[in-house]
Formats: C-alpha cells, sequence, structure tokens
C-alpha cells in the first residue's frame, strides 16, 4: 500500500471547464517511491457550494506518533529492535520506520510498540511515521559487526585458572560479554573491543568454549582456530617431607599441578595456614607455623582442594599426616 508523502493538487475552474491537475509523490513501507502526474478536464459541470465544515477530508493526516525508546540501541543488520511509543498502527504497512534512511522491515505492530529489523545501514537516527504523518524521531542506532573468535590461552587447566580470548568487536560492557566452558558459565573479569577475562567456573569438564556478545555468537575468525579447553587434574601431593618438626622447620610438598605463584598455594597445618616459601610446578617449600598442631598437611591450589596420594603409607597414617615435635 502506498500513502501520498508530498505534491500538489491544483483545481481551476472557467465558466465551461473545470481543469484538475496533480504532481504526488508516493511511498510504501519498504520505501518505494514513485511519483504520479497527470491532468484531466471536466466540462459541462454544475458546480454545488458546500460550508467548508460539512466537508470531510478524505485523506485526514495521521496523529503524529512519539518514541519513547529504542532497545537495543545497537546492534548488527538482521537483529530485532523494539520501538517504544504511541500512536502507532497496528497495520504493519502503515508504520514507516528508516534507520538513518533506509527502510526497516517492521515485523509487528501494536499502538504502542513495533519490532523491527535492523537493515543494511549505518549509524544514525531512527524515524518512525504512520501513514501520512509528521516523522518522529528516535535516539541514534549505533551499528556493530558481529564480534569473531581469535583463540584463548590457555588451552587447558583447571578451576580458578584465567582464560584469555583475543578476537574482535567485543563489548566493553562485562556483561555484554557471555563466556561458557562445555556450557557451564565463566566469570567474565575484564573486556576491551580485543580481549576478554574470564576465571575458569567450578564444575567445568572438557570441551568447546563459547563467546557470546550482546546476544551474537562470536565464530573462529578462521577454521584452525582451537575453541576446545581441556581440564587438568587438580593438583596432587605424592609425598612430604619430613613428616615430623618444630614450628619454624621447612617441610617440602612433592607433587603435580602446583601454581608457581606463591599466593595461589595455601597450605594449612591441621588448620593452621602457613607460609609458602618456594614453588615450582612439582614442589612447595613451607614453614610449619606457629600454632600448629599434629594432624594433616592440606592444600588448595587457585581454591581448589589438592588430592593425595597414596594416601597412606607404612603403618596406616596418611600420606599428608605431620606430627609437630612440641620438645
Amino acid at each position: 500500500m502506498y500513502y501520498a508523502i508530498s505534491g500538489t493538487v491544483t483545481i481551476t475552474t472557467d465558466n465551461t471547464k473545470v481543469t484538475v491537475s496533480w504532481n504526488i509523490s508516493f511511498k510504501d513501507a519498504t520505501g518505494r517511491v514513485f511519483v504520479s502526474t497527470g491532468s484531466f478536464v471536466i466540462y459541462n459541470y454544475t458546480a454545488v457550494t458546500k460550508p467548508k465544515t460539512t466537508i470531510t477530508d478524505p485523506t485526514p493526516v495521521s496523529a503524529k506518533p512519539t518514541i519513547d525508546n529504542i532497545a537495543p540501541t545497537a546492534g548488527a543488520v538482521g537483529d530485532s529492535v523494539v520501538i517504544a511509543g504511541t500512536n502507532f498502527s497496528t497495520a504493519l504497512t502503515e508504520n514507516i520506520v528508516n534507520f538513518n534512511g533506509v527502510s526497516a522491515v517492521v515485523r509487528s505492530a501494536s499502538a504502542t510498540r513495533l519490532v523491527v529489523i535492523v537493515p543494511t545501514s549505518s549509524t544514525g537516527i531512527v524515524t518512525v511515521k504512520v501513514k501520512n504523518s509528521e516523522t518522529a524521531n528516535a535516539p541514534t542506532f549505533t551499528y556493530v559487526s558481529p564480534p569473531t573468535f581469535g583463540g584463548m590461552t590457555p588451552s587447558s587447566g583447571k578451576a580458578g585458572d584465567v582464560l584469555t580470548i583475543i578476537g574482535t568487536n567485543f563489548s566493553t560492557t562485562l556483561t555484554d560479554n557471555v563466556v561458557k566452558m562445555n556450557g557451564t558459565t565463566a566469570t567474565v573479569t575484564a573486556a576491551t573491543a580485543t580481549q576478554i577475562t574470564a576465571t575458569v567456573p567450578s564444575g567445568v569438564t572438557t570441551g568447546t568454549v563459547t563467546l557470546t556478545v550482546r546476544g551474537k555468537t562470536a565464530a573462529p575468525s578462521s577454521q584452525t582456530i582451537n575453541t576446545t579447553f581441556t581440564v587438568t587434574p587438580p593438583a596432587n601431593i605424592s609425598a612430604m617431607s619430613p613428616i615430623t618438626g618444630r614450628v619454624g622447620d621447612a617441610v617440602v610438598l612433592t607433587g603435580t599441578g602446583f601454581s608457581t605463584a606463591l599466593a595461589d598455594n595455601v597450605v594449612l597445618f591441621n588448620g593452621t595456614a602457613a607460609t609458602v616459601t618456594g614453588v615450582t610446578a612439582t614442589t612447595l617449600t613451607v614453614i610449619v607455623p606457629s600454632g600448629a598442631t599434629t594432624g594433616l598437611v592440606t592444600l588448595k591450589v587457585k581454591g581448589t582442594d589438592a588430592t593425595v596420594t597414596p594416601t597412606t603409607v607404612q603403618g596406616g597414617a596418611a600420606n599428608n599426616m605431620f606430627t609437630l615435635i612440641v620438645k
């Protein structure tokens, strides 16, 4: 359906004829425009005069719509945008919506709500016109390119580790970026347009890492990009030496999966925190703390409990049992 958007109609009369001529531009909901021009002459007419108040306008001007807001205010081609306001038409084609001058398809319409599809255009204002009404201006809609997944490091680890994802068109608003590791949501701790850091969540299992930005899935930038994260076993204590000692003595824990950052390794002597003085991926050196008592030595690496193997040694004692010498 087309609506007249501009033009003129001219009517002239004399004693013998009436001449009607027009030059009118029409437009439909998809933005197509055509111009109609022409004229015709009426002879042998009879003039009938009526008061202006009794004449009904055959094409009344529609009420100007108002726009309260649009959501979202940024997105990509093909996204859905909701326009909230008043005086919209419930007939889809009677609502003419433009994004920076480019016509958008209206998917649903009520008197107060329009759902439209973002067309191929550029950043600019959104406008709404209902039939032949005046145009209402909405806030600016910002076009953003789809995100891409350019890679991640590390590709293996355990709960509590920091995962870094690089790519393009990320959001600097943390909550706009959703990272999932084999279906488990990771906490995003920092974000720029090209890099996101997240914490590997508890309970994570080996599987695919996915990223969505403002609801759009980030596709790998090439077929060679690895998106699989392999969960490594938790840290393990396989030996402790010595197994007896006094407050202030050095004790060495041997095993696997230790963090080379001292603060990531938390060692307790029967519940009392010890100071870690040296570390490699397979050894920890700690000092027996003041207040320690005979009992189990436990370890957490980045918040995850370390396992102990073997669980017992000769005599049935736990492999991580430390006996405090008081005297």
